[in-house]
């Protein structure tokens, strides 16, 4: 579920693959664990690489682990924290989407490079104006690659080349705290309260900010953990995860409701003439018909059945045709 990887140039690569959208699930942070681990103990690598698959970064984590009983004490916060710590430098390359745990795993990382279309806050960023327009200036994802790339040794090198992986840890960058911050989560509380009535997981949202500015990384982080906790175990969340399932569910029954309705208006309307009749000499028989996909264009080709199975399909006798 993460793949580990040698690379040249004493890179080590660790890539993301739970298709389709790469969604972290135990396995997955099992396979980053031990990717780490090998780059470690690996004093040819000098730096470490994670990367999604399929075009996609991470859609964040498996929603079918939050109902299921816990089978693993491994959690994501304890994957960010170990890339935290790690003593050699870990890149996150991020195409395609990071929303939820995978925004959360590409900031655990010293660095992140994204390209540049990839910088919309619907796919990078949590919501936040601040965080989106100053992304760039507080390097928050300080490297983007424009398309096409540029070079991307000589923008490595100009950019961060100098800077100590110590001043790169999330964890301990000090969190900006004004004067009347309390006037104004305070007030934030109230709107959220007043926009969201009984909703629980909005206001835990500013609480966890709230705490992210008020304590160290050390209590905040765990602050916020016991908030997802409580929201993990709410009648809410199994509702709403409920809801989640039963809309993918109810959409492939509708995906094969009308794909078998397509079928069906195919066989009993559309009309087969017989090219040839069958004979001793050519046991098989040729229709011209429309085929699925044409429908729209009205285009005609050509089928080939076997006697017995043109029997079978057409419910006709193929005797009737020679």
């Amino acid at each position: 579920m993460a793949e580990y990887t040698r690379l040249q140039n004493h890179l080590a690569l660790i890539r993301l693959r739970n298709p389709p959208v790469n969604a972290i699930s135990v396995a997955v942070l099992r396979g980053i664990k031990e990717g780490l681990q090998k780059a470690v103990t690996d004093h040819t690598v000098k730096a470490i690489l994670i990367c999604g698959s399929n075009g996609k970064f991470c859609a964040g984590a498996d929603i079918h682990g939050f109902s299921g009983p816990r089978t693993s004490s491994l959690t994501l916060g304890h994957v960010v924290d170990e890339i935290q710590t790690n003593e050699k430098p870990v890149v996150a390359a991020i195409e395609g989407v990071a929303l939820g745990g995978g925004l959360e795993l590409a900031l655990g990382c010293h660095y992140r490079i994204a390209c540049a279309e990839n910088m919309q806050p619907s796919y990078v960023f949590t919501p936040g104006e601040a965080l989106r327009n100053d992304a760039l200036q507080t390097s928050v994802i300080p490297w983007r690659l424009p398309a096409p790339a540029r070079d991307p040794r000589y923008s490595w090198r100009h950019h961060h080349g100098q800077q100590s992986l110590e001043s790169r840890r999330l964890c301990k960058r000090p969190v900006q705290s004004l004067p009347d911050m309390d006037s104004i989560f305070s007030e934030t509380l109230l709107k959220i309260r007043k926009q969201y009535p009984g909703y629980l997981s909005q206001e835990a949202c500013v609480q966890a900010v709230q705490a992210a500015v008020k304590y160290p990384y050390e209590v905040g982080i765990k602050k916020e953990e016991e908030l997802f906790m409580y929201l993990q175990k709410s009648g809410q969340a199994r509702a709403l995860q409920y809801a989640f399932l039963a809309e993918r569910k109810a959409t492939k029954v509708i995906t094969l409701a009308i794909l078998a309705n397509v079928l069906h208006s195919m066989i009993h309307c559309v009309a087969l003439c017989p090219e040839q009749k069958h004979s001793p000499d050519n046991p098989r028989v040729h229709f011209v018909g429309l085929c699925p996909g044409s429908l729209s264009s009205r285009r005609h080709h050509k089928f080939t059945f076997s006697p017995p199975a043109w029997s079978l399909w057409a419910g006709r006798r193929t005797e009737d045709y020679s």
